[in-house]
């Protein structure tokens, strides 16, 4: 019994500690880890367009990039209560809207061409 009490008590710590909101400075370090990603998985798609590709590749690429645009946006969703947060969103979110019409002119949609894969 004890046992048990003590494994939920420290699920709960955790469970707490998982639920702490995000510092300025927290927040600016995961979202420059968001953006080393995207700058990685962005060269792979411009090499691959620049190899002339096929296009099913490429789309490949562009799905793994537009991927990480909407991960960064739904990280900036889930800390609105930072100003930086809510200033990254709108920004994030213009890139991501950009980038599906880049997908539109593939032939494809971010629903069609990366979700039902």
């Amino acid at each position: 019994m004890k046992n048990l009490f003590l494994a939920v008590g420290i699920m709960g710590i955790s469970v707490a500690s998982w639920a702490k909101p995000l510092t300025q400075a927290e927040f600016k370090a995961q979202v420059k880890q968001h953006y080393d990603a995207l700058e990685l998985k962005q060269t792979a798609l411009n090499v691959s367009v620049d190899r002339r590709d096929h296009p099913s590749i490429m789309i490949a690429k562009a799905c793994d990039y537009s991927k990480g645009l909407k991960q960064l946006k739904q990280f900036s969703e889930q800390n609105l209560h930072l100003a930086e947060a809510r200033d990254e969103l709108k920004f994030v979110s213009s890139l991501d809207t950009n980038f599906n019409q880049s997908l539109l002119d593939l032939g494809t949609t971010y629903e069609t061409g990366c979700l039902k894969k």
